[in-house]
C-alpha cells in the first residue's frame, strides 16, 4: 500500500494495541446498541430497545462482531474484558488501515507533509481512543476513506463497493454516494468515459448494499429490512424530531473543541475549512455529507468524526502548496507559535494516562473488572447510573426501570437479604465496599464531560433500600 515501512506506521499499530484493553466506558450508547445485536446473533439473547423493536439497525456490523464473540467463546475467554479488548484492537487496526491509505494518497500527490500526517494519525489522542470504538461513524470511516482514495485512483468499482459498505454500516452514509459521483465526474471531466465510470461505481454501491440486505434477512427475515425503518424514523419532521428536537448546528463544532481544546479549536476549524476550500476534490466529496447533516434535525458531535481525517488531509495538501509563501518576521510571533505547539504536544500525551485512568475508574469498568467476582459470590447486583451497563451482560440482567438495572436471579424477600449497588452517590444505610474507589477529582462534572465517563462506587445495601432506589430512578 505504502511501498515502504515508515516508523509512524508501526507506532500507530503499537499505540492502538496498547490502548485497546483500557477502553471500558462507552463513548456513546451507539456502541452498546451495536453490541447488543452482536450478542443476540452470537448467543440468541437480548433485552429489547428502540432499535431492536423497530428494526432500525443494519445487521452487517453486528454479524461481523458476533463472529469475534464466537471466536473468543471458543477459546474459553467468555468474559466482558476479553470481548472488549478484542473489539477495540480489531477496530483500531481497521480504522488505522483507512488512515494509512489516506497518508498514501497524500504521498502519491507529492505532499511533503505526508509523514507528518502519518505521525498525526498515529499519535493524536483522539484516533486511538475514539476511532477504535464500535461507533458507526468510526466503523464506517475506513470504507469512506477507501472510497475517496479509490475514485482518486480511477478505480470506480472498488470505490463503489467501499461506498456501499459505508452506507450499510451507517445509513446516513448514503450522503457519500453523491459526493463520490461528483468527485468521479470532476476527476474525469476531460475523459469521455466519465459516464461509464460513474455507472461502474453505482454498480459497486448496489452490490455492497445488496450484501448488507442479506445480513438483515439473516436476522430479521426480510431483505434490507432496516433501511426503510431507519429513514422513516429519521426523516426531517418524523419521529426523530419529536424525540430529540432540532439541535443547534453548534453541536458539530463541539467535536473540534473536544478533540483540540476550546482555545485551539477555532483556529484549527478555520484553517481546516480554508484548506478544504483550496482542495476541490476533497470539498466535492464531503459537501453532500455536510449538507445532509445540516438538514437532519438530530445532530451530535460524533457525526463529524468521518470528516476530521479528510480535513487533516486538506490541511497537509494546502500547507504543502501555500505554507512556504507565509513569512513570519516577528520573533515574538514565532516564539509564541512554538510555545503553543509544545504545550499542545505535552497536552496530547498527557491525555493518554488521564483517559486510561478515567476509563478504569468509570462505573462500567467497575462492572467489567469485577465480573468474575460477581459470578463467584452469586450476589444480586443493581446499577442506578444511566447506561453504564455493559452490553456484554444482557442475558444476566433484569430491567426494573430505565435507570435501574438489576443483575441476578434471587427472588428472596428475606429482611436480611442484601444487594450490591453500583451508584454515583452514596445511598443512606449502605456500606461502601472497600475494594472499589472513585477518585474525588473525577466527581467534577466538567472533567467527566471532558473524559466522557460515568463514575460509580459499589455499596452493600439492604434489599429494601435497593428497591427504594430503583423506584426513585424510574
Amino acid at each position: 500500500m505504502l511501498g515502504f515501512k515508515p516508523r509512524w506506521l508501526w507506532a500507530g499499530i503499537a499505540v492502538r494495541l496498547a490502548v485497546a484493553p483500557f477502553l471500558l466506558q462507552w463513548f456513546h450508547p451507539d456502541e452498546r446498541q451495536t453490541l447488543a445485536f452482536a450478542h443476540f446473533q452470537a448467543h440468541g439473547r437480548m433485552h429489547d430497545f428502540m432499535e431492536s423493536l423497530l428494526h432500525m439497525r443494519n445487521q452487517t456490523a453486528p454479524l461481523v462482531l458476533s463472529w469475534m464473540i464466537r471466536a473468543i467463546d471458543a477459546v474459553g475467554l467468555d468474559f466482558p474484558w476479553a470481548y472488549m479488548t478484542m473489539f477495540h484492537a480489531v477496530l483500531g487496526l481497521w480504522s488505522w488501515w483507512g488512515l494509512c491509505t489516506l497518508v498514501a494518497h497524500a504521498r502519491e500527490r507529492g505532499c511533503r507533509y505526508s509523514d507528518a500526517l502519518g505521525w498525526f494519525f498515529a499519535l493524536f489522542w483522539l484516533f486511538p481512543f475514539i476511532y477504535s470504538r464500535q461507533l458507526l461513524e468510526t466503523m464506517s470511516l475506513t470504507p469512506v476513506l477507501m472510497a475517496f482514495v479509490g475514485i482518486s485512483r480511477a478505480q470506480p468499482l472498488r470505490a463503489g463497493l467501499w461506498t456501499g459498505l459505508a452506507v450499510i454500516l451507517r445509513y446516513p452514509g448514503i450522503s457519500w454516494i453523491p459526493g463520490l459521483l461528483m468527485l468521479c465526474w470532476y476527476l474525469q471531466r476531460k475523459n469521455s468515459d466519465r459516464l461509464r465510470s460513474a455507472a461502474v461505481a453505482v454498480s459497486g454501491i448496489a452490490i455492497a448494499i445488496a450484501l448488507g440486505g442479506i445480513a438483515d434477512w439473516h436476522v430479521f427475515g426480510k431483505f434490507l429490512e432496516s433501511a426503510p425503518a431507519y429513514f422513516k424514523f429519521n426523516f426531517p419532521g418524523g419521529p426523530v424530531s419529536r424525540m430529540f428536537g432540532n439541535d443547534s448546528l453548534v453541536v458539530y463544532y463541539k467535536m473540534f473543541e473536544f478533540a483540540f481544546s476550546p482555545w485551539l479549536a477555532p483556529l484549527l476549524f478555520a484553517a481546516g475549512a480554508l484548506a478544504i476550500a483550496l482542495q476541490p476534490h476533497i470539498a466535492l466529496f464531503i459537501l453532500p455529507y455536510v449538507a445532509a447533516h445540516i438538514i437532519t434535525p438530530h445532530r451530535e458531535p460524533r457525526f463529524m468524526l468521518p470528516l476530521l481525517p479528510l480535513m487533516a488531509l486538506a490541511v497537509a495538501l494546502s500547507a504543502d502548496r501555500h505554507l512556504q509563501k507565509i513569512v513570519i518576521k516577528s520573533a515574538f510571533v514565532r516564539k509564541t507559535i512554538l510555545a503553543a505547539a509544545i504545550f499542545h504536544v505535552v497536552l496530547n500525551f498527557g491525555l493518554y494516562p488521564l483517559n486510561i485512568w478515567a476509563q478504569l475508574e468509570s462505573a462500567q469498568a467497575l462492572l467489567v473488572r469485577n465480573y468474575n467476582y460477581f459470578e463467584r459470590i452469586n450476589r444480586d447486583v443493581m446499577i442506578t447510573i444511566y447506561e453504564p451497563v455493559d452490553a456484554l451482560l444482557p442475558a444476566n440482567l433484569r430491567w426494573a426501570g430505565p435507570y435501574c438495572v438489576w443483575r441476578g436471579t434471587s427472588n428472596t424477600t428475606s429482611a436480611n437479604h442484601r444487594i450490591l449497588v453500583i451508584s454515583e452517590n452514596e445511598p443512606a444505610g449502605c456500606d461502601k465496599i472497600p475494594r472499589t474507589r472513585v477518585l474525588p477529582a473525577l466527581k467534577s462534572n466538567p472533567l467527566k464531560r471532558l473524559l466522557r465517563t460515568r463514575t460509580g462506587t459499589m455499596y452493600d445495601c439492604p434489599q429494601k433500600t435497593a428497591k427504594a432506589l430503583c423506584l426513585q430512578s424510574e
